[in-house]
C-alpha cells in the first residue's frame, strides 16, 4: 500500500537534529496463558521481527528492539520444592509464532492510525495519519469498499 506517496499535506518538519530514516525502537510484551517454558517463550520472541519487517522496518543500526515473553501458566511453578508443570511440546508451537508475528504487525498498524499530533525536540512536528485519506486511498486500491 502506498500510503506514503499518497498522502498529502502531512509531511514532517524536521528542522532541528531529525532522526537518520529507519532509526527508532519498538517494545513488544508477548502474553500468555500457554503452558510454555522459558526457552519456548525465547522462541517465540524472535518471531516479532517477522512482524516488524512484514512492514518494512528492523533493518537499520539505529533500531533498538526490545522483546519481553511470559507465560502465566503453571503458577506454582516458581517453587523451592519439587513441582510438576505442564508444557507444550515444540511441535505444537507453529501456532504460536504466525500469532505472535500477526499480533505484532496489527498492533504496529493500530498504534500509526491511533497516533495524534506531537512535536518534540527542536520543534521537530510529526503529524498524525490523515484518517479521511487513508479511507479514500484504501477505496481507490478497493481494499475498502464504499458503503451503500
Amino acid at each position: 500500500m502506498p500510503f506514503g506517496t499518497e498522502i498529502k499535506g502531512f509531511e514532517q518538519e524536521l528542522p532541528g537534529l531529525a532522526p537518520k530514516p529507519g532509526d527508532g525502537s519498538i517494545i513488544v510484551i508477548i502474553a500468555t496463558d500457554a503452558p510454555l517454558l522459558p526457552w519456548q517463550l525465547s522462541k517465540l520472541c524472535k518471531r516479532v521481527s517477522l512482524g516488524i519487517g512484514s512492514l518494512g522496518a528492523g533493518c537499520q543500526n539505529g533500531s533498538g528492539d526490545i522483546c519481553l515473553a511470559f507465560s502465566t501458566a503453571n503458577p506454582e511453578a516458581f517453587s523451592a520444592n519439587t513441582v510438576t508443570i505442564e508444557m507444550l511440546s515444540d511441535e505444537e508451537i507453529d501456532p504460536f509464532y504466525r500469532a505472535v508475528a500477526q499480533a505484532v504487525e496489527e498492533e504496529i498498524l493500530n498504534a500509526i492510525v491511533a497516533a495524534k499530533t506531537m512535536e518534540g525536540r527542536n520543534r521537530n512536528k510529526v503529524y498524525g495519519i490523515p484518517h479521511d485519506q487513508v479511507k479514500a486511498i484504501l477505496e481507490k486500491y478497493k481494499i475498502l469498499f464504499k458503503q451503500g
